[in-house]
């Protein structure tokens, strides 16, 4: 499903995940690719809802009740990254982290750079800082950080174009 230009998503989210690309730049069309791939990785999952795409940001649901929302900063230098069911938000930035990965791999030779920030209360803490944070642990459930989960998560039946 996609909406219109005048329709925005709301910060409902007291924390989100960056993926910060400013150190080179993010490329033109790595965005759609990111949300092209959580779409069909949603769609793996049963009761997911239909998404929600407009330029610049998207809401995919992964099961009814976690929706993931990425958005693409003004300047496009970064992704962020909100998550509904904060029991999943380490997940969720582990699956996008292995996603981000495999498109740099098969589409852009490996020339693709990011450092993992948390948002919170207007700072940005990089991820791995953030690990004994009581305030922001969904985003590490369980002291574990998102390089040791990737390893897990297969993406091989999803196809970069």
């Amino acid at each position: 499903k996609v909406i219109g230009e005048n329709e925005t998503c709301q910060d409902e989210w007291s924390s989100k995940c960056i993926f910060d690309f400013s150190d080179r730049f993010l490329p033109a069309g790595v965005f759609q690719r990111l949300v092209c791939l959580c779409v069909s990785y949603s769609e793996t999952i049963q009761s997911s809802k239909e998404p929600v795409c407009q330029k610049g940001w998207s809401k995919i649901y992964f099961g009814s009740m976690n929706v993931v929302v990425l958005s693409v900063s003004k300047d496009g230098n970064s992704i962020s990254v909100a998550v509904t069911d904060q029991c999943r938000a380490s997940f969720c930035v582990s699956l996008l982290t292995t996603m981000l990965r495999k498109l740099n791999e098969e589409s852009l030779s490996g020339s693709l750079s990011w450092k993992t920030f948390i948002e919170h209360s207007n700072s940005r803490i990089p991820l791995e800082k953030v690990r004994n944070s009581r305030e922001l642990k969904p985003w590490t459930k369980d002291n574990i950080t998102p390089g040791i989960i990737t390893s897990s998560i297969d993406l091989s039946g999803f196809d970069i174009v």
